[in-house]
């Protein structure tokens, strides 16, 4: 699923129109359509905080929201098996949160890889 179409969905479960979604939002309409369509990629963390509260996602969701912008905004920095890897497992996504909200330093990653790379390979 893409940024786009989980904002869609996530709209038309509020029953929400496009254009009333875009007035709560501030934006206009275009724009909204812009991101939902994914002619543009999605927008900065402040208005996808505020998709949120517009549309009462809860926790779960408004992560999945915040994860789905990121891969876009950065997908083609990162490689598919990794993506694919941190979108099915919710614990890696909880991990890289955590690292960074800890500013986990390039020795610590060191470590780290170096411990699983010694306990399984």
């Amino acid at each position: 699923m893409t940024f786009g179409d989980f904002v869609k969905a996530k709209r038309e479960e509020a029953s929400l129109s496009q254009r009333n979604f875009a007035a709560l939002l501030s934006i206009s309409p275009v724009y909204a359509s812009y991101f939902e369509s994914g002619k543009r990629k999605p927008p900065k963390r402040e208005l996808l905080l505020k998709i949120s509260e517009v549309l009462h996602l809860n926790k779960k969701d408004t992560q999945t929201l915040l994860y789905l912008a990121a891969q876009e905004k950065y997908h083609q920095d990162t490689p598919d098996d990794i993506i694919g890897y941190i979108c099915s497992n919710d614990y890696a996504k909880d991990a890289l949160r955590l690292a960074k909200e800890c500013q986990i330093t390039d020795e610590d990653w060191t470590y780290f890889t170096k411990y699983i790379y010694n306990k399984y390979l």
